[in-house]
């Protein structure tokens, strides 16, 4: 596990907020996500993909294919965060493009603003990190969060309709139990569930042989 020092981190800040004014300066499309987790502090970062980067869509009419990295460096604590939960945003891959910069500016919806860029002069998604979306030190064991990125990174018609159904069901049933009811999601899951993600054999795990997978 690669841990950056103080000094490399300091910088890896430094050089990740001039990316940021960077990529700023115009609007960018955006279509899935993946989620990163790291191995040494354990934070969550749901990063969304910018248009050409891990996008089948994209890939039929270019005939390329342009990955982003396995491994990504945490800013917080300078370790390794690496691609998980490989199903979770997996359907949503070169589908329900939208603007990035309209996406972020939503009111009284909760938003994930970190995304991989698609730097046309990098054979690779760039990563854009604001801060983490998750610590999960503080969530002292909970699992929902899961669930919570499913609900949250739904296109707009289905995530309205998902939150009108909760509030009608809130005079029998808690929003809680709303959630823990949605069938894709088994918290407990089985051996084959905890080999392959949060939904079973169709679990999506990228190869980690490749080292422009990895992110440093």
């Amino acid at each position: 596990m690669i841990l950056l020092d103080p000094y490399q981190l300091e910088k890896y800040k430094t050089n990740m907020g001039e990316r940021i004014i960077e990529v700023g300066k115009q609007d960018h499309t955006i279509h899935g996500y993946m989620v990163y987790q790291c191995e040494h502090c354990n934070n969550i970062y749901v990063m969304w993909l910018e248009k050409g980067l891990e996008d089948p869509t994209d890939d039929e009419k270019t005939g390329m294919h342009k990955p982003v990295p396995f491994g990504i460096i945490c800013p917080a604590c300078g370790g390794t965060a690496i691609h998980t939960l490989w199903s979770l945003g997996k359907d949503s891959l070169g589908k329900n493009y939208k603007s990035y910069q309209k996406y972020v500016e939503q009111p009284n919806r909760l938003i994930y603003r970190n995304f991989f860029w698609n730097d046309p002069t990098i054979d690779r998604g760039v990563p854009i990190i604001f801060e983490p979306d998750y610590c999960l030190e503080s969530l002292r064991g909970r699992i929902d969060y899961i669930t919570e990125i499913y609900i949250n990174t739904l296109p707009n018609n289905q995530y309205e309709e998902f939150i009108n159904n909760a509030m009608n069901a809130l005079d029998r049933v808690t929003l809680v139990d709303v959630v823990a009811s949605i069938e894709l999601l088994d918290f407990k899951g089985n051996r084959e569930q905890k080999r392959h993600g949060p939904f079973g054999i169709d679990g999506y795990k990228r190869p980690r042989s490749n080292k422009k997978l990895y992110e440093y």
